[in-house]
Formats: structure tokens, sequence, C-alpha cells
């Protein structure tokens, strides 16, 4: 995508409009809908090489589809060092499945004590859904912290088959 702006687009979805941006290095914020939210205006461009990709998985996940992602460049260069690390080890959780924080703290290689630091770093990832922050779980299997809302969690985890409630 050299030579690309960065371009915002929309998503149309039921419970509102899904947001996102899109640099030269790929996906860079996808932002789910949330009561409350001002009005924002975007650019859509249509013509991007990303956008019809992009939303043609959007489209196979909000159907139910098993979807990876894979082939959608993400720009994650708005992070920390350490928030990178943990939004790309979220990335290896599949569809229908959770994990705890805990597990996610291991599996990066961290000590127990740094769970709740990989917890704020899923907390300030700006790509939902693409960057699975939805599949982490407390330890005791109770949904918490989801930047959209615990409804969008469990809709998500729902939708993926890892919830039946």
């Amino acid at each position: 995508m050299p030579g690309m702006e960065t371009a915002n687009f929309q998503f149309e979805h039921p419970e509102g409009m899904v947001y996102g941006t899109l640099t030269p290095q790929g996906l860079a914020q996808l932002s789910l809908p949330y009561t409350g939210r001002d009005e924002v205006s975007v650019d859509i461009d249509t013509g991007q090489t990303l956008y019809t990709p992009l939303t043609e998985a959007l489209d196979r996940y909000f159907g139910g589809a098993r979807e990876a992602f894979d082939g959608i460049p993400l720009d994650l260069g708005s992070g920390t060092a350490f928030q990178q690390l943990v939004w790309e080890a979220a990335c290896e959780t599949p569809w229908g499945e959770t994990q705890s924080y805990g597990a996610l703290t291991e599996q990066l290689g961290k000590v127990p004590g740094t769970a709740r630091a990989v917890g704020v770093a899923l907390g300030a990832n700006p790509i939902a859904i693409v960057v699975p922050c939805h599949r982490f779980i407390a330890q005791d299997g109770s949904l918490v912290n989801f930047a959209a809302g615990l409804a969008w969690k469990q809709a998500l985890l729902r939708l993926e088959g890892s919830i039946l409630c």
C-alpha cells in the first residue's frame, strides 16, 4: 500500500457503525459501536487495496463464519513494544477459543504478577475483533473488561461459539 494516505472507513453493523482507520502499513484501528458515541465524519475510499478484503472478512465474521483475518496487514505502531507483543500473541488465540489473562502472560514468558499489565495492554488494543482481545477472560471463567462493553464481548464469544449463554 505504498503511497496510500491514511483513510478512515465505516462498516455497517446492525448494532451501529464500526469505524476504522487504514494506514500505509495496514489496519490501524477498528472500533465497535457503543452507546454515546459522537457522530464521526469519515472519508471512505473504496478504491483502497485493503478496504474490500477487510469488509469482506468482516461480513464473513459477523455472518458467523470462522474468520482468521489472514492477509489483513496490521499497523500496531500506536502501541508500546509491550503492547505490540501482547497484541501479536493475542492473535494466536483461534476462533471459538478463550484463554485467561494469566495463560497469555505465561505464553509470553512473563512472571505471573504481570497478568494485570497484559490485561491493560489488551484493553488498549485499537483493532477490535481482528486482534481478538474479546477472547480473554478471567481465571475463574468470568467475562471482564472489554472496551466496547461486556455485552459486545458476550455477543462476540457467542458468535464464535465460545459461550452459549
